[in-house]
Formats: structure tokens, sequence, C-alpha cells
């Protein structure tokens, strides 16, 4: 399994912005997970558009917990940037 900061880089390089969609992100998402023995799939509704799903099991003895959120970034607009914005 990748370190935090590797796991960091691969998901900056992973250019999530609205046009490009979440796919990217999710299937790197998905292999950290994977890699850890974590149940993890990714659901694709769109060429460049996926939602990520992980399950991680409980005792069953409390009720279940959910998170949402989202995989896109906003683009990295024009301004002057001194490296390219999707190199760590």
């Amino acid at each position: 399994m990748p370190l935090m900061i590797d796991l960091l880089k691969n998901l900056v390089r992973a250019d999530s912005t609205l046009s490009r969609g979440e796919s990217a992100v999710a299937s790197v998402l998905a292999e950290y997970f994977r890699a850890a023995s974590i149940d993890a799939g990714v659901d694709a509704w769109d060429i460049n558009r996926a939602n990520l799903i992980v399950h991680l099991r409980g005792s069953g003895n409390k009720p279940a917990l959910l998170f949402g959120s989202h995989l896109d970034v906003v683009p990295p607009g024009d301004s002057p940037w001194q490296s390219p914005p999707f190199d760590p």
C-alpha cells in the first residue's frame, strides 16, 4: 500500500476537473483501498464520470454510517502558475 504522500501525489495528478470527470480520482482511491484489503469499487455512469463505493464491514452491533463526498475539483484557472497545477 502506498504511503500517504504517494497517495496525495497520485490524487493531484488525476485531473478531476468538471470537464475531465471523477473517473481518474475514483480509480486512484479504489486501487488504494484494494491494496489495503478493503472492498472498493468504481461505479462509472458516463465516459468520465464515476462514483467510488467502499465497504468497511463492522460487527453489525451499531447502525451503519455513510460518508458522502465529491471527487471533482474546480479548474485551475488562467492565473500564472509557477508549475503545472496537476504536477505534485
